[in-house]
């Protein structure tokens, strides 16, 4: 007396279905970006590479001072 009626097995199969092409709709290819492609001019791109946080020109602030890269040796 237990199992699943064939509606119950079709209804599941159906659900399973249905979660499978879901799941393969949520994936992206690569020929389909999230987003579409910001094109910047040279000047443009070269201050959003140099405005980034942890920039090179970050790294220093006094000879004494709290520093994040290794420290530099004074005598």
């Amino acid at each position: 007396m237990g199992g699943y009626t064939a509606d119950e097995k079709l209804r599941l199969q159906q659900l399973r279905a249905l979660r499978r092409r879901w799941l393969r709709d949520q994936e992206l290819s690569e020929r389909e970006p999230v987003l579409p492609e910001r094109r910047l001019g040279p000047i443009a791109a070269f201050w959003e590479r140099f405005l980034q946080p942890g920039g090179f020109w970050r790294q220093k602030k006094k000879p004494y001072g709290i520093t994040v890269s290794n420290p530099a040796v004074f005598p």
